[in-house]
């Protein structure tokens, strides 16, 4: 009989604390229940209020309007395309060109391979002539490499007798004065070669000045 009161007072105690427990959860989900409430309560209207700005947003109501703007007339421009290949003329013309297409394309394949062959012997050709001018090019360095030296030395010649040559049909021309007939020589010497005593002029008109100044002959200095 004890044992029996003793089971029943574990069994209540325990029903009890299983109550309390469900009774405190059930108290947990109330408060959340009504602490949620405002939230859920404010977030709609703050998506109202949102949706309110933005229409009233001048820039999104142009945006908006571009944009279906913009697809009535795409899709216009879609049922004219297939209004206009609906008709019965560009119907009969789009069949006509696929004919003359199909008739005509074997001429075009053979012209395009005829092309293709022209370029392929063509480009056989360019490449020839580029390794003719490569070596042509070549063999030209190497020469101007070899015979600078030589080429130089006649260019240097050919300069000198010319410049002997002028100086003495200038000093042929002149009057007897030192000034015109030395001063532009020397000038033009130290010009063209910097070093007066290196040009060919200045030693021409050394030897030119005892023709033109004889001993024992009147002269002018100036003119």
């Amino acid at each position: 009989m004890q044992r029996s009161l003793a089971n029943l007072n574990t069994a209540s105690a325990s029903s009890s604390e299983r109550c309390d427990g469900r009774s405190q959860l059930l108290g947990q989900i109330h408060c959340r229940k009504h602490v949620g409430a405002p939230l859920q309560s404010r977030s709609p209207s703050r998506q109202i209020l949102r949706i309110q700005a933005s229409a009233q947003n001048p820039i999104l109501k142009a945006q908006r309007a571009w944009t279906s703007l913009k697809y009535d007339a795409e899709d216009r421009a879609h049922r004219l395309k297939q209004q206009f290949l609906g008709l019965p003329p560009v119907v009969a013309f789009i069949n006509f060109l696929a004919a003359l297409r199909q008739r005509v394309q074997p001429w075009i394949d053979r012209l395009l391979q005829w092309k293709e062959a022209s370029d392929e012997w063509w480009g056989v050709r360019n490449e020839r002539y580029r390794e003719f001018i490569g070596e042509e090019t070549r063999r030209k360095w190497e020469w101007q490499c070899r015979h600078e030296a030589e080429d130089a030395f006649w260019t240097s010649v050919v300069n000198g007798i010319i410049g002997i040559l002028a100086v003495i049909f200038y000093e042929a021309i002149t009057p007897v004065s030192v000034l015109i007939a030395v001063g532009p020589p020397l000038w033009v010497a130290w010009a063209l070669h910097g070093n007066v005593l290196k040009a060919p002029t200045f030693w021409a008109l050394i030897a030119m000045l005892p023709l033109k100044f004889p001993p024992f002959h009147p002269f002018k200095w100036i003119i």
